[in-house]
């Protein structure tokens, strides 16, 4: 027997203004770090697949929220247009509010915080390594397996100088990662995206908002082992029993805002019972 998790937090509700918005299955496998790592290459472990993020020593590798709500912007974007030349905003303060930053100015303002932060995301290098990819629910085109992508092909941030051709900032994706999003988009509220605190809980519910999918064709429950989660989503966590615990109140806050997820907490592992996806492929906004 396991709790169901649908007690932690009697008063959820699913109410409030939807956003569609999306995201890809390959950032759903390769979350970024939640805190600064102390080096310029991080690994996660997903299903069968070990996802390892690189970066230049000199820029660092992306980490916390910041990078992960540009990440949903740039995905959705891709989605939306058919196209993987994103035009940004005439500045970086009318991106940072579309995202859902409030900007303030200053060596420590939330400014200068996604400037860092979008610069080590157009820098990182996604390796997927792997040895039976049929047998992994994230099944990667073989762009992705086993050698190294760039997120982003070419960029001209607002700071940057540009050349004759290029008066406005973008961000042009590589032609593999465009690929992969048109390929299998995995919509997401972006709403709710914007409103989780975590980055744990932004990690978990795009999570359990693709599961969701596997979820209702399986239509049978199914259990992911504590330790198979830890190495996906806990590697800043030294213990099983404090991820655990950091686990359950990002699903408790979760829970509130998705309240038809169907899940169980047992000694062995968290539950999936069969649940609807949070928005159906298809929805608009």
């Amino acid at each position: 027997m396991g709790r169901d998790l649908r007690e932690i937090d009697p008063e959820s509700s699913g109410g409030g203004h939807r956003e569609l918005g999306f995201v890809s299955r390959l950032i759903v496998a390769t979350t970024l770090p939640h805190s600064e790592p102390a080096d310029n290459e991080f690994t996660r472990h997903s299903g069968l697949y070990d996802l390892c993020l690189l970066a230049p020593r000199r820029v660092g590798l992306p980490y916390g929220r910041y990078p992960r709500l540009a990440l949903a912007w740039m995905i959705t974007e891709v989605v939306k247009r058919k196209t993987s030349l994103l035009r940004l905003p005439p500045s970086l303060s009318r991106f940072a509010s579309q995202i859902g930053i409030t900007p303030s100015s200053g060596a420590k303002g939330t400014l200068a915080l996604l400037r860092d932060q979008l610069l080590r995301l157009v820098n990182l290098t996604i390796l997927c390594l792997d040895s039976s990819p049929q047998l992994s629910p994230y099944a990667f085109p073989s762009a992705f397996q086993g050698g190294g992508v760039h997120l982003v092909k070419r960029y001209l941030l607002w700071w940057d100088e540009p050349s004759p051709d290029d008066q406005d900032p973008y961000i042009l994706l590589s032609q593999d990662f465009c690929d992969e999003i048109l390929a299998h988009p995995v919509p997401i509220d972006l709403a709710i995206v914007r409103s989780l605190r975590s980055p744990l809980e932004i990690d978990v519910y795009m999570w359990l908002t693709y599961r969701s999918f596997r979820a209702c064709r399986i239509s049978r429950p199914e259990t992911i082992p504590w330790q198979a989660l830890k190495r996906q989503f806990g590697s800043d966590y030294a213990e099983l029993r404090v991820f655990r615990f950091h686990l359950l109140q990002a699903i408790k806050k979760i829970i509130n805002v998705y309240p038809a997820l169907r899940l169980r907490d047992t000694p062995s592992g968290l539950v999936l019972l069969p649940y609807p996806p949070h928005i159906l492929p298809g929805s608009s906004r």
